[in-house]
């Protein structure tokens, strides 16, 4: 059963996608204990967790903002940093998201 929330939530609204996000989720090979941190990527609002790798969504055109973090220890949003664009119809955009071993600084991200 759909509720409001899964008709607002960019990763559940499957109504006649047109554009594609392709996110490249990275980190630097000897800070190997991020493998024990989940990113969150949260598109226009909308929180999923995500493991390393690369995923591939398809959207309707329009402005997305996406952000990225992982939880550390303590700390709730390390790495965190966000980019905002526009997806146009039948558009691929690929959202890169690196994070170095400084964990207290924002990870690199880039939209091409």
């Amino acid at each position: 059963m759909a509720t409001s929330d899964d008709e607002t939530n960019p990763f559940l609204n499957f109504k006649n996608p047109k554009g594609t996000i392709e996110l490249k989720l990275g980190f630097f090979p000897l800070g190997f204990f991020l493998l024990f941190c989940t990113p969150t990527v949260v598109i226009n609002g909308n929180p999923q967790p995500h493991a390393w790798g690369h995923y591939s969504y398809e959207f309707a055109p329009g402005k997305y903002n996406v952000t990225i973090f992982f939880r550390y220890f303590f700390r709730n949003e390390c790495g965190r940093n966000n980019v905002e664009f526009q997806l146009s119809d039948g558009e691929t955009k690929t959202v890169s998201y690196y994070m170095w071993p400084w964990m207290f600084l924002p990870g690199t991200m880039s939209v091409r």
